[in-house]
């Protein structure tokens, strides 16, 4: 656990010297930087003494900036955003409201680096269900009592035809703030990148014959992260020729998911050479992302057995940890990681675990989500069994625990 410290006290100024001062945040051992704290360890049930932090007064600083557009026309309706890359998505990030000269302003800043963020417009529509009607591309359309769902959305539909939803765009820019003179970045919006690729079948089945209905989707990896302050969901219909082509993707990391291949699912996602699936879609500043290809499969995994305690009766009380071998993939949220609780009578099943080899371990002290944690994967492995699963095997494997 790294443990901080924050104090909401008012920041205070000194009518000498026009400085503002205040308390910033605090990481252990009594650091202001993140990347110099220091965990702190606890055991199961052990208690801890003088973990001691102390607030610390700092000058505090100020950004005052504007949102621009390409050809330099300030703008409003734009969402701003302040975020500390250092805090590794710990904690929320800060928004502006922007004045009608497109001028927005953070204040009480500890001095240090931060990512200023502005995105317009939406690439999905926002539809709004109320009392008085649906909202849909900027117009309310009202319906009476009892109006179906079928009509609503023949409404919708039409109105989306003829609605110009803008599309999104976005700016950043690094800050340095010291606590002395304001920062004032300048934030031009600019376009989002384009991603192209096709689908491919790995013969593990008929394609269907219309691959139109098939839709890809491009979701943010990690929310949390600040790559991702941008970042958005976009997803797009494939042509007839399984092709597609994604316009206007914010920078970001991503991760891709298939909808409308029924029976078919995901097997690898490769854009320069490397696996989305596993890792993430890197969408870049400036740079287009092609050749993409997301390979669908009918063939998937499955793991499944029984949990006994050392006398063969069903141990119910344990978390069952599958993960890789490999620690590349030991990564926030991997496919390849996945836990299980046995039922009452110790049976546990897992499903889709990607082909390769893993580790395998039961253990009965264990947060949710904490097996994709890499300290806790590196404890578990000189102790867990290893096992093999091939392409589209359904694997039975049985444990005992000896104590």
């Amino acid at each position: 656990k790294m443990l901080a410290m924050t104090n909401g006290a008012a920041a205070t100024s000194d009518p000498g010297s026009g400085a503002t001062t205040g308390y910033a945040p605090v990481y252990y051992p009594g650091t202001l930087t993140v990347a110099s704290a220091t965990s702190v360890a606890l055991g199961i049930s052990e208690e801890k003494q003088s973990v001691d932090l102390q607030l610390q007064l700092v000058p505090l600083g100020q950004i005052t900036g504007t949102v621009i557009s390409s050809d330099g026309r300030p703008l409003t309706g734009v969402q701003v955003q302040l975020v500390d890359p250092a805090m590794n998505g710990i904690g929320s990030a800060r928004g502006a409201g922007v004045a009608p000269d497109g001028k927005f302003t953070f204040t009480s800043l500890p001095p240090g680096q931060y990512l200023v963020t502005a995105k317009s417009g939406s690439r999905a529509l926002v539809m709004k269900v109320g009392d008085v009607g649906v909202t849909a591309g900027g117009a309310t359309v009202s319906f009476g009592p009892g109006t179906s769902a079928a009509d609503v959305a023949a409404v919708v539909n039409a109105r989306l035809a003829t609605t110009s939803v803008p599309s999104p765009q976005w700016a950043s820019a690094d800050v340095s703030v010291d606590g002395r003179a304001p920062a004032t970045p300048t934030l031009v919006l600019q376009s989002g990148m384009t991603a192209t690729g096709k689908i491919a079948f790995d013969g593990s089945g008929t394609p269907p014959a219309d691959l139109t209905p098939i839709r890809l989707t491009l979701g943010p990896s990690s929310p949390g992260d600040p790559a991702n302050s941008v970042a958005e969901t976009v997803s797009v219909n494939l042509d007839v020729n399984g092709r597609f082509t994604v316009s206007n993707v914010l920078p970001g990391r991503y991760r891709a998911t298939v909808s409308g291949a029924r029976g078919w699912s995901l097997a690898s996602v490769m854009a320069d050479g490397k696996d989305a699936l596993d890792f993430f879609l890197d969408v870049k500043p400036g740079t287009d992302v092609e050749n993409v290809v997301a390979t669908l499969t009918m063939r998937t995994t499955s793991l499944s057995g029984t949990l006994q305690d050392a006398s063969g009766q069903p141990a119910a009380g344990y978390t069952i940890i599958v993960f890789p071998q490999d620690q590349k993939y030991w990564t926030p949220q991997s496919r390849r990681i996945q836990a299980a609780r046995p039922s009452t009578d110790g049976r546990f099943s897992m499903q889709g675990l990607p082909p390769g080899d893993y580790r395998m371990i039961a253990v009965d002290d264990v947060e949710s989500g904490q097996w994709f944690d890499p300290a806790l994967l590196r404890q578990l492995a000189s102790a867990a069994m290893a096992l093999t699963l091939g392409d589209g095997e359904r694997k039975v494997q049985d444990i005992r625990v000896t104590k």
